[in-house]
C-alpha cells in the first residue's frame, strides 16, 4: 500500500510482512560503521518525515 501526505511518500507494509533480505555487506568494524551511519541517516531521515507531517496537521 502506499500513502501520500503532501509532499511526503511512503509504502507502509503489514506488521507482519517480512522486511527486506539483509544486504550482503562488509563485515568487520568498516561494516559495522557503514550500518552505523545508514541507522543515522534513517533516523534524521524519519525525525524530518515526522516534521513534515506535523507541519501539514496530519492527523488519524
Amino acid at each position: 500500500m502506499t500513502v501520500h501526505i503532501g509532499e511526503v511518500h511512503t509504502d507502509v507494509v503489514p506488521a507482519a510482512a517480512p522486511g527486506p533480505a539483509p544486504a550482503a555487506g562488509r563485515g568487520g568494524p568498516a561494516g559495522e560503521a557503514e550500518r552505523a551511519e545508514e541507522l543515522c541517516a534513517a533516523l534524521d531521515r524519519a525525525r524530518w518525515l515526522a516534521g513534515r507531517v506535523a507541519a501539514v496537521g496530519f492527523d488519524d
